[in-house]
């Protein structure tokens, strides 16, 4: 992030670095926690001193933080992402590493030391109080989410990186990476000879596929048979790749990216456009491969058909 948002070497940094983080309640009585009398009696551990299983019932919505210039909380719940978010958006270094020390609260680290003797710390430029700070993560926080997405020009590729530690009631952390990734989609407009092609294909499926059928209504096709089977696949992603070729002309990925990438103030989430095309990719691979093991399974029948026809008295 020293220099143009670039990491390791030829990997651009779009908008900025998104948190998500997933919070329980607090247990407010003691039959929250269910902790027999004789441990109790023991003032080893108060009647509340458990955390709740991050389960529909126990997740916490309420805001907090403290109130900001805006006059709401400082760290807020976003039914869209299922969480807590803040965004550290449009990034650069300073900005980003006073973000994070408000973030942390850790006194030998304030954003700002004001007064005669430098001695008041001050948080957050967005609180009434900058006095005062709320950690973002505490005790209640029952997973985290940092997501990271970078483009890299060589390639023409967009990924996605989300790094996820889960804070389990049993006192483990379990860490894992959610990882996808995919090239830009193009517009109309800049790949008319694409564009022809894929008509093309589209329409020598679409006869297939009528063909097909009319086969199938005659009697013509040994439904249970290797052969059909093979076909029926070949038709289901045939099926599937007219669908997201129509998706990609009825919503332009590319001018949509463009959009996004110009409001360097809000981060875009390619969580679902990323996995979509993932999928499609995967899908027209099948569809090659068994396109073309059709053929060979053909020619193979054909051969041996012919073959057996000679070899006949």
């Amino acid at each position: 992030m020293d220099q143009a948002h670039y990491i390791s070497t030829s990997n651009q940094l779009l908008w900025g670095v998104r948190f998500r983080q997933r919070r329980v309640k607090a247990p407010t009585m003691a039959e929250d926690c269910y902790i027999p009398p004789v441990i109790l009696s023991s003032g080893i551990i108060g009647e509340t001193d458990c955390f709740h299983k991050p389960v529909e019932g126990n997740m916490n919505e309420a805001g907090y933080g403290g109130l900001t210039k805006d006059n709401r909380q400082l760290y807020n719940y976003s039914p869209n992402n299922d969480g807590f978010v803040y965004d550290l958006v449009p990034v650069n270094r300073t900005n980003a590493l006073r973000v994070v020390a408000a973030m942390m609260c850790d006194p030998a680290k304030p954003v700002d030391v004001v007064g005669t003797n430098r001695t008041t710390a001050l948080w957050h430029n967005d609180l009434l109080n900058r006095t005062v700070c709320i950690p973002f993560l505490d005790s209640l926080t029952s997973s985290l989410h940092t997501i990271i997405q970078v483009y890299n020009p060589n390639y023409n590729i967009f990924a996605r990186m989300e790094l996820s530690t889960l804070f389990t009631v049993s006192g483990a952390v379990v860490n894992s990476v959610d990882f996808t990734s995919a090239t830009l989609d193009q517009a109309e407009e800049t790949n008319v000879a694409g564009r022809v092609v894929r008509v093309m294909l589209i329409t020598a499926m679409l006869i297939e596929m009528i063909f097909w059928v009319q086969e199938i209504r005659h009697g013509t096709v040994r439904l249970f048979s290797f052969a059909a089977f093979i076909d029926l696949l070949i038709h289901i992603l045939s099926a599937v790749f007219i669908f997201d070729t129509v998706r990609e002309w009825l919503d332009y990925t590319a001018e949509t990216l463009v959009t996004n990438l110009a409001n360097i103030g809000t981060f875009t989430d390619l969580s679902d456009s990323l996995s979509f095309r993932e999928a499609m990719n995967v899908f027209q691979g099948l569809f090659i491969i068994l396109s073309v093991d059709q053929r060979a399974l053909v020619l193979f029948v054909n051969i041996h058909f012919h073959t057996e026809h000679i070899s006949d008295p």
